[in-house]
């Protein structure tokens, strides 16, 4: 005689329920991509707050006095466009110096701007992750050997705009308050270039600390995947002493990191001519510095606020400029900034466009082993 089976209805439903991995695995990705839209529709709001407010601020018939200046002398606004490609050609020619290996500058220069496109658009700056990957798929550049680039360039990078900084901070400065802010970015400035120098140096000559560490983290969780990532750490380590064996070339890229950021550091400057607001040129390159640096740690979509922010402040406490015009300027150069970013750098991903689709598949699919592992 056949058991009855005495199992309550809601109890088999559970079981039914846990016996299935595709429903189960159906409900976890749809509450993981509403939680991503949720945080993006998040940020959205957050951009969006942010621009009311700069309006509010700044005031709608500043605003439109802006629009009619630009129409009637747009030459500097075309010359900083003119001057911000320079920008990212140098930062190609500095990458074709580091990588000592027969490389297209056009490819670089617009992986360039993909990078730059990707971080003005995202909270999160993946622009740098993306750039390693089509130094892989476009420019025929191992992922290690990419990375390492990445990390290098930016160590150059800090270590340029600190030198113009100090410069700046020494010769121009007279205000006490913007005075000691400066102070905190240079020594703040200073102190990520200290750890990523020793993290380099750490690579360089005692790959092994990083490898303890990772086979404690990990190695009696994943085995597979610490040993994975121990070889990954080796493979960081070939490249950077590859790298830095040639020293003159380093040197090189350090040099080229000058023009790159006063080529970049000239908007401010040229935005003020447009709208007939006199500002001595070193002013303005100091508040687009105080700019850079507020952008450090991206809080919000494109730094927006932070950027407009860091400039106005530093405008309105060095020149006689009232604020609401000040913020104006540092509003003015952050659109046509962005402007060019998203129509040149969007071209530019364009043209990448099957590595881009690529990258978003595999993605997806390490995002999905993770889960499993």
């Amino acid at each position: 005689m056949k058991e009855k089976n005495n199992v309550p209805s809601n109890l088999q439903h559970e079981e039914n329920v846990s016996s299935s991995p595709s429903l189960l695995t159906t409900e976890s990705t749809a509450q993981k991509q509403k939680g991503g839209l949720s945080h993006t529709l998040v940020s959205l709001f957050i951009l969006l707050v942010i621009l009311v407010a700069l309006v509010w601020f700044i005031g709608i018939e500043n605003l439109i006095n802006a629009a009619y200046f630009v129409q009637k002398n747009p030459f500097p606004i075309f010359a900083f466009f003119c001057f911000f490609t320079a920008g990212f050609f140098f930062r190609a020619l500095r990458w074709k110096v580091i990588l000592q290996q027969k490389t297209s500058s056009w490819i670089l220069f617009r992986i360039a701007l993909v990078a730059w496109f990707i971080n003005g658009i995202t909270p999160a700056r993946l622009g740098d992750a993306a750039s390693i990957y089509l130094f892989g798929k476009e420019a025929d550049v191992r992922y290690s050997k990419g990375t390492t680039l990445v990390i290098l360039d930016r160590i150059l990078d800090i270590l340029a705009l600190i030198v113009i900084f100090a410069f700046l901070l020494s010769f121009v400065v007279v205000d006490a308050k913007l005075g000691n802010v400066g102070l905190f970015f240079l020594i703040f400035s200073l102190l990520l270039a200290f750890f990523a120098l020793t993290f380099l140096l750490i690579l360089a000559y005692y790959p092994r600390f990083f490898t303890k560490v990772n086979d404690i983290i990990l190695g009696n969780v994943n085995s597979a995947l610490a040993k994975k990532i121990d070889a990954l750490i080796y493979q960081f380590h070939n490249e950077v002493i590859s790298l830095g064996k040639n020293k003159a070339a380093l040197v090189l890229a350090f040099l080229l990191a000058f023009p790159t950021w006063i080529f970049e550091s000239t908007s401010v400057f040229l935005v003020a001519q447009t709208l007939n607001i006199k500002v001595s040129f070193s002013n303005a390159v100091l508040s687009v510095l105080f700019g850079f640096f507020s952008m450090t740690l991206p809080f919000t979509i494109g730094g927006f606020g932070t950027f407009e922010v860091a400039i106005a402040t530093t405008l309105f406490l060095l020149t006689a400029i009232p604020y609401d015009k000040a913020l104006l300027i540092a509003f003015l150069d952050h659109v046509v900034r962005q402007v060019y970013v998203v129509v040149v750098g969007g071209l530019a991903l364009y043209s990448f466009s099957e590595s881009i689709h690529s990258l978003i598949t595999h993605s997806r699919e390490l995002r999905t082993r993770l889960k499993k592992s």
